[in-house]
């Protein structure tokens, strides 16, 4: 059983006690608590890149949630459903004069959902969007401009003070089962 048992250490010396890591992992791509470390490995595999980058670029980090509307892409297969979503975010970001204006770069992931309700899947983009200093996103014109490429009801914008917590939220997406 994965994440059941877990081993820690102590050093008796210093009184210090180190963070209890799990004695079995399953590595499953199902497995949620096995995702959760892929993450975390990979933040800590890049997050010296992170903040290069961030320092040589002048960008500040903001976190965005795009949604589409619920029974937009009623009747489409999972599949159907990515497509139209990845389809959706490239014409976004290649039309939307605001993101132009005031995004350099961005991470981000696809989740798609199931909605009991509309019978329907319901997939929405998280990103980690690299804004250039100085910039201002203007939400409200940047969240018409995703309602003109064929986005849906929402774009979110939140301002992140942890990049470690902001990269992990968009990767956990792309890591999770």
């Amino acid at each position: 059983e994965c994440h059941h048992d877990f081993q820690a250490y102590h050093c008796p010396e210093d009184g210090l006690t180190f963070n209890p890591h799990p004695i079995h992992t399953c590595e499953s791509r199902l497995c949620p608590f096995c995702a959760h470390t892929r993450s975390v490995k990979w933040l800590h595999r890049n997050l010296s890149r992170l903040y290069c980058y961030l320092d040589e670029r002048k960008v500040d980090p903001c976190l965005a949630t795009l949604t589409f509307f619920d029974g937009q892409l009623k009747g489409l297969s999972y599949y159907q459903a990515i497509k139209y979503c990845q389809k959706t975010f490239a014409t976004f970001r290649k039309k939307s004069e605001e993101w132009k204006m005031t995004v350099d770069s961005a991470v981000w992931s696809y989740e798609v959902t199931w909605s009991e309700k509309h019978q329907q899947f319901h997939p929405h983009i998280h990103a980690l969007l690299l804004r250039r200093r100085g910039s201002f996103i203007d939400v409200k014109k940047m969240g018409e401009e995703w309602l003109q490429a064929g986005g849906g009801m929402s774009f979110n914008l939140k301002r992140i003070k942890s990049v470690e917590k902001g990269i992990l939220e968009v990767i956990k997406y792309a890591t999770k089962p």
